[in-house]
């Protein structure tokens, strides 16, 4: 007999838009369009390169990526603070590109929340083997 499901069990997403879990947050660079980058989060970032690649004039290049946590609300802050550089482009993530000014300013935000998400993983377990020795 086969088990009915329960209307309250949804299969848990992973990855994409809405979730807090671990995301790789991306930074993309077009090549021939090379005065444009692309901000985004995905499961797969190679992946993504590729879709990305298949759907605008020119390739993906993937120029940095960090796996966080909390990469959708970067990802959408990023966006929000560089709406002003936003350069909407045809095909997938279309409204995800921007110029290529904010590309450090990007990489240093992905670096610092990527250095932070370590530096207290590594304080927890400072701190647990301290309260270990002592």
């Amino acid at each position: 007999m086969r088990r009915k499901k329960s209307i309250w069990s949804k299969p848990r997403r992973t990855s994409g838009n809405g979730t807090n879990n671990r995301q790789w947050l991306y930074l993309f660079w077009n090549i021939p369009c090379i005065w444009m980058c692309k901000i985004g989060i995905g499961g797969n970032y190679q992946r993504r390169s590729k879709e990305v690649s298949r759907t605008v004039i020119g390739v993906a290049v993937p120029v940095f990526a960090v796996k966080i946590l909390f990469a959708y609300p970067i990802e959408k802050a990023l966006h929000r603070t560089f709406r002003v550089f936003n350069i909407p482009f045809h095909g997938s993530g279309k409204e995800e590109w921007f110029f290529i000014l904010v590309l450090p300013f990007a990489f240093a935000v992905m670096l610092f929340f990527f250095l932070l998400e370590w530096a207290i993983v590594l304080g927890i377990l400072l701190f647990i083997s301290w309260m270990a020795v002592g």
